[in-house]
């Protein structure tokens, strides 16, 4: 599919100020969660329910958004989502119990949750094969500055106002990139497109490969990088015993190495093969995670592994999705992105509940090290389907 280069990375440039902003309203409670906490008085595993409770809703629609986007026009699925989502988020900052924000929060998910699939099948349908790594590297960088900044900006915000003043920023921000995806993307045309019933859909979903992948990227990123954006601060907190302010920035470090880690992966597996990178980052989470939960003290090995954390964490992201995109048809392509994210959102929603009343029965040392044998088990899944996804294609 030719598409002008100009379109192209103008399609790209607008894709990840909405991802960016997307992401920010997901990302910007949980560096101040101590201060929500504190207000509501809850425990930890109530407190974890927080980002639980958007990721639920997030996951919930991810399917069916992939299933429409490859039969209509992804700009009438993201745009009217964005909307709602702002409103979402104005609502939450004007919340006023435990039981509203839970269920405002599940909503925002609802709303958050139509971008992304149909996204990804829009980018694939845009970049050919050999440019799909790095589209999807600059793409899904968007994840790591947008966590990187609410990190950095929740915190000062919410002290200087209270903890509600960036969720007004994140909505106003949100009408912006609802206003100029409406403007800008044109998607390219593909022709009458086939319908496939969402049963068959999934059914084809089912090879081994693809299960593989799925099981990867569910367990080994979705549940361990949503431990650290919902924890990781409060982590710091309590076991280095830091102020919150030094906790988001010490965080800050993994979502800028995060940031290098899905720029540069992507288009590294362009050139080396998809599968050898996707195993050796995630081999290198599961010793940076096992050497964490040892350290006692906040030196510079602490920073030094939230940023390897970061980096193989954040870069695997990109290489996985083009990875999708390479072995699937374009009419299945938005179903596919969509069981898949669904499956590493809703094990991210799972890791809030988990991990938050692991850290009330044990404490968060014993919580933290569940993810080192999480990891270990997605890293040789993937490396028991190695066969079987260079059969597939391209590996």
């Amino acid at each position: 599919m030719n598409v002008d280069p100009r379109r192209r990375y103008l399609t790209l440039a607008v894709c990840f100020l909405t991802w960016f902003s997307v992401i920010l309203s997901r990302m910007v409670l949980p560096p101040v969660l101590p201060l929500v906490k504190s207000e509501f008085e809850l425990s930890y595993a109530e407190s974890g329910l927080i980002p639980t409770s958007l990721l639920m809703g997030y996951a919930l629609v991810l399917f069916p958004a992939g299933w429409l986007a490859d039969r209509m026009d992804k700009k009438r699925i993201i745009v009217p989502g964005l909307i709602f989502l702002a409103v979402m988020m104005l609502s939450i900052g004007l919340s006023t119990g435990c039981m509203q924000l839970l269920v405002l929060q599940f909503l925002a998910g609802l709303g958050a949750g139509v971008y992304l699939t149909p996204a990804n099948a829009l980018l694939s349908n845009v970049f050919s094969q050999n440019e799909r790594g790095r589209a999807f590297g600059i793409h899904e960088a968007a994840v790591s500055i947008a966590s990187m900044s609410a990190t950095l900006l929740a915190v000062p915000l919410a002290l200087t106002f209270n903890w509600r003043f960036p969720l007004f920023v994140c909505s106003g921000l949100l009408f912006v990139a609802a206003l100029l995806f409406a403007w800008l993307v044109k998607e390219p045309t593909q022709g009458t497109k086939e319908l496939v019933r969402p049963r068959l859909a999934v059914r084809g979903a089912f090879t081994r490969w693809f299960l593989a992948l799925t099981i990867t990227d569910a367990v080994g990123v979705g549940f361990c990088y949503n431990a650290f954006a919902a924890f990781m601060p409060t982590y710091l907190v309590n076991v280095f015993g830091v102020t919150l302010t030094y906790a988001a920035i010490l965080v800050s470090v993994g979502y800028a190495s995060g940031a290098l880690g899905r720029v540069s992966c992507g288009p590294i597996s362009d050139r080396v093969g998809r599968v050898k990178v996707v195993i050796l980052l995630l081999a290198l989470a599961t010793a940076s995670w096992f050497v964490f939960v040892t350290l006692r003290s906040p030196g510079v090995e602490l920073v030094a592994l939230l940023a390897v954390m970061g980096f193989a964490l954040n870069g695997a992201i990109p290489v996985i999705f083009a990875l999708v995109a390479d072995l699937s048809p374009v009419e299945v392509r938005g179903t596919r992105f969509g069981f898949l994210a669904t499956s590493s959102v809703g094990a991210g929603a799972v890791s809030g509940l988990v991990v938050g009343s692991l850290a009330d029965a044990v404490g968060f040392v014993v919580s933290f090290s569940l993810l080192v044998v999480v990891e270990t088990a997605s890293t040789l899944t993937l490396v028991s389907a190695r066969k079987a996804l260079r059969a597939a294609g391209r590996g």
